[in-house]
């Protein structure tokens, strides 16, 4: 046997355990989504939704949006003033002061 063939012969048995590292993580996202739909539907029926609490409400929005409407202020104080980041405010809300998409739908929603 010479070094060539040694060397290839670990190649193999290298990409074999890379191979099935690879699979490893398919199979716990996989397993999880499995397992989490029950929860999931049994916290939603206590009332729980999940994720993160929005910073944006009617009031917040209403009031970024009047702001943004007058041309001599800045966003990024506008933000700040209303503890958000500037790419929040943008997601709400154009340079001129009207509702974007996401702003919209906020309007329109019945709880607010």
């Amino acid at each position: 046997m010479n070094a060539r063939e040694v060397k290839a012969g670990n190649s193999v048995l290298v990409k074999a355990a890379n191979g099935s590292w690879s699979n490893y993580p398919k199979a716990l996202v996989q397993d999880k989504s499995l397992r989490f739909p029950t929860g999931l539907k049994a916290a939603r029926a206590r009332g729980r939704l999940g994720g993160r609490p929005s910073i944006m409400d009617v009031s917040t929005l209403l009031m970024a949006m009047r702001a943004m409407s007058d041309p001599r202020t800045c966003a990024k104080e506008i933000a700040q003033k209303r503890g958000m980041t500037t790419v929040t405010l943008y997601t709400y809300v154009n340079g001129d002061g009207t509702a974007k998409v996401a702003g919209q739908r906020l309007l329109d929603s019945p709880t607010g």
